[in-house]
């Protein structure tokens, strides 16, 4: 666990929060609302979709593990057929992982040093998966984006059209829920209403900057 600096630190740069969770844990119903409130926040999914565009070398990287059949009609990457496939075999999952997340880590910690120089007092980072890969280090404090096991299986079931073992096993690809909340600094739990949830948020960053949110 970081040092709890959040209120002894300097404003030389931003308080830097890592934001993640599990596979439909609503993730992103909390950077939506981040962003709403006037937060930065990093997208890595962002950065994934966008390195593994037609012609860049992540995507033709992928293509020679592949093959063809994972490409839409246009020719970019099919990101379900990718997932289908990736979700099926841990040896796969690794592969791309391998291929995609030092490009992804590299442009975190590019942005995070253009921010470290403006006035910006919290950057949110959206890493998916932060404890997965040990990516404590990049940030100060870290929330988690929560939904119990079950919840998580009936989003990914309904999001995603696949079967409840399909689910499961998407799931199971990365560390249980539970042992993240028992580790994570915050969690924002999203099992509830939207609007619970947005109060959650604001009591989280009423806590971060020590007085009341203007929104």
């Amino acid at each position: 666990m970081r040092p709890n600096n959040l209120i002894t630190q300097s404003h030389t740069r931003p308080i830097i929060i890592g934001l993640t969770g599990g596979i439909a844990t609503g993730k992103s119903t909390v950077v939506k609302e981040l962003k709403k409130l006037g937060i930065e926040v990093i997208d890595s999914d962002r950065i994934a979709h966008r390195i593994i565009r037609k012609g860049s070398h992540q995507y033709r990287e992928i293509l020679k593990k592949f093959g063809n059949g994972i490409l839409k009609s246009n020719r970019e990457i099919d990101r379900k057929k990718l997932a289908k496939i990736i979700f099926a075999d841990s040896k796969k999952r690794e592969l791309v992982e391998k291929i995609t997340h030092p490009r992804i880590i590299a442009e975190i910690k590019s942005k995070l040093k253009r921010f470290h120089s403006t006035h910006k007092r919290l950057i949110v980072v959206d890493i998916p998966l932060l404890f997965e890969k040990k990516l404590n280090r990049l940030v100060d404090k870290i929330v988690l984006a929560y939904a119990p096991e079950e919840i998580q299986i009936k989003r990914v079931m309904k999001r995603d059209k696949v079967s409840k073992e399909d689910a499961i096993r998407r799931i199971s690809a990365q560390l249980p829920i539970e042992y993240k909340k028992n580790i994570a600094d915050y969690v924002i739990n999203t099992s509830c209403s939207l609007n619970n949830v947005k109060k959650q948020l604001k009591r989280f960053l009423t806590k971060i900057f020590k007085k009341p949110l203007d929104k």
